[in-house]
């Protein structure tokens, strides 16, 4: 029997875990979820609003007010609240800065979000908080987007789409936790299905059969 000689086969092999141990390394994230994520941060903005003694805005007050609202640029996803020290017509004061907030179609939220010292006597405050949504740094191709051992994402798998997210999202609180569901009771939506499903087709009864008799 003739034996042939394979020096090369050792150098392949080696060359060839030299190689997968390479890629392996090329990621840690081993899920499929991206790394790539938004950034949300917070932001609290104020405004005193002046009340007489009769617990009513002013027309001035509530021009300036108004012009706060219109500045800040209120809008969907902005969530509006009042600190008022005094117990004693609050719900009137809440009712006029209400009114004004209801132009820009916002409404006021029961629980206010504390901003530290309190509003002076005859005032309230309007706290409006925000949240921003920060898109990721991408594109990152740090690491090469190849077949890897372990199964591991690239380094810029979810950049678009989680680039294109924070720019449309409404209200970045929401990429946080998303908010409950507050629509129609299912058992309510059942009955319209049900009603449905057991309503008889127009088509199931044979058509009317007619005659033309010749006189």
């Amino acid at each position: 029997m003739i034996r042939f000689p394979i020096p090369s086969a050792l150098p392949l092999l080696a060359g060839a875990l030299v190689l997968s141990v390479g890629l392996a390394a090329c990621s840690d994230n081993r899920g499929v979820s991206s790394l790539k994520v938004p950034t949300v941060s917070a932001q609290v903005v104020t405004h005193d609003v002046r009340f007489g003694t009769d617990n009513r805005l002013s027309a001035a007050d509530a021009k300036a007010l108004e012009a706060f609202l219109g500045g800040i640029g209120v809008a969907y996803g902005d969530h509006l609240s009042i600190d008022d020290p005094a117990s004693a017509g609050a719900g009137d004061r809440r009712a006029a800065v209400a009114r004004v907030a209801a132009r820009f179609g916002m409404l006021i939220e029961d629980v206010a979000v504390p901003t530290g010292a309190r509003p002076a006597s005859g005032t309230v405050r309007l706290v409006v908080s925000r949240a921003q949504a920060t898109p990721p740094a991408c594109p990152d191709w740090s690491d090469a987007p190849v077949m890897t051992m372990t199964g591991a994402m690239s380094s810029n798998h979810g950049c678009a789409v989680n680039n294109n997210l924070a720019a449309m999202i409404a209200d970045p609180r929401d990429l946080e936790q998303g908010k409950t569901y507050q629509g129609p009771d299912a058992k309510q939506i059942g009955k319209a299905i049900d009603a449905y499903a057991k309503k008889k087709p127009t088509g199931a009864d044979p058509l009317p059969s007619t005659s033309v008799k010749n006189k």
